[in-house]
């Protein structure tokens, strides 16, 4: 029973209040949607997902900051659930190279920060072009026809482009997509 009093006095001797100390950590901060590098025409809304978790702060006292780095603050808020999840829905952003930033900031003050690229494109119209046949050939009636096309997109990928092949004389003659080169 001795060794406890003492113990605690030689504890109580060695700690002062100068010496205690905490240590505030920021939070963790993650964009979960869009990923890296993201492209998508400027006319179409983009669903922003992140993540906001502090351990040593009430979900409630953590703040949630969108920005854009050429549209400014998109949205502030706190997460929407005690996961820390982060929402915001991006309408009318600027044509062009965007860096996305999420900033988590917990009650204390604390700040940690996740950026992502992502383009909003003007998304022009798809080019197409007929290689084949060329212009002017002539073929015979009841002969086999090769028609072979070229298609790109600024956004798109070829082989996820509709394409047609119509004729003013026989309507629809194919609706085969193009392969991954755009032929």
């Amino acid at each position: 029973m001795r060794r406890v009093p003492l113990l605690l006095a030689l504890f109580a001797l060695g700690c002062n209040d100068t010496t205690i100390s905490s240590q505030n950590d920021p939070p963790e901060v993650a964009i979960l949607n869009p990923p890296d590098g993201w492209v998508q025409p400027v006319d179409q809304p983009l669903n922003l997902q992140g993540r906001v978790v502090d351990r040593m702060s009430p979900i409630g006292e953590v703040e949630v900051r969108w920005s854009s780095s050429l549209d400014g603050e998109l949205a502030v808020g706190r997460p929407e659930d005690t996961e820390g999840t982060a929402f915001f829905l991006w309408t009318g952003a600027s044509a062009g190279t965007h860096v996305l930033t999420l900033r988590g900031t917990d009650g204390d003050g604390a700040t940690a920060t996740d950026a992502i690229e992502i383009t909003f494109s003007l998304d022009a119209a798809p080019t197409c072009a007929i290689t084949a046949p060329g212009d002017g050939d002539v073929v015979l009636p009841n002969a086999s026809l090769l028609l072979q096309g070229q298609v790109a997109d600024d956004i798109t990928a070829p082989e996820d482009l509709l394409i047609q092949w119509s004729s003013s004389l026989q309507g629809l003659l194919s609706s085969v997509g193009p392969d991954a080169f755009g032929v």
